[in-house]
């Protein structure tokens, strides 16, 4: 059986090799990418199964992303997580508009966001 494969994008290092290293002891094949313009130049290369994307980040913030994603017809049905530490109701409102599957606010419990990743790909 293949592995899920998650692609996470987020600017802050420290964050990325948390989550890659939760996400790997779980099972899933994980990389990383430190801005959206990064990701976009590789994933069609390989689809991930599950994309999880930091909003702030320069070069190319998480919403341009998104956006960029769903544009494309290949991409459209991929699951997409947003994580950031601003968790207000607009932000969560734009997030659910633009077709995100789950808002984690920062700092999230590991376990969370392992069962969040379940509940989707499964």
């Amino acid at each position: 059986m293949k592995k899920s494969s998650v692609y996470i994008i987020d600017d802050s290092q420290m964050q990325v090799v948390l989550l890659e290293k939760i996400l790997t002891r779980e099972g899933y094949y994980v990389q990383t990418f430190s801005n959206g313009r990064e990701f976009l130049e590789e994933f069609e290369r390989e689809m991930p199964t599950l994309i999880i994307s930091d909003i702030d980040m320069p070069v190319m913030d998480g919403f341009e992303l998104l956006q960029q994603i769903k544009r494309k017809a290949c991409c459209r049905d991929i699951p997409f997580f947003f994580m950031s530490s601003h968790g207000d109701s607009a932000i969560l409102d734009r997030a659910k508009k633009m077709g995100a599957n789950i808002f984690l606010e920062k700092p999230f419990e590991s376990e969370l966001l392992v069962q969040s990743v379940k509940k989707v790909l499964n």
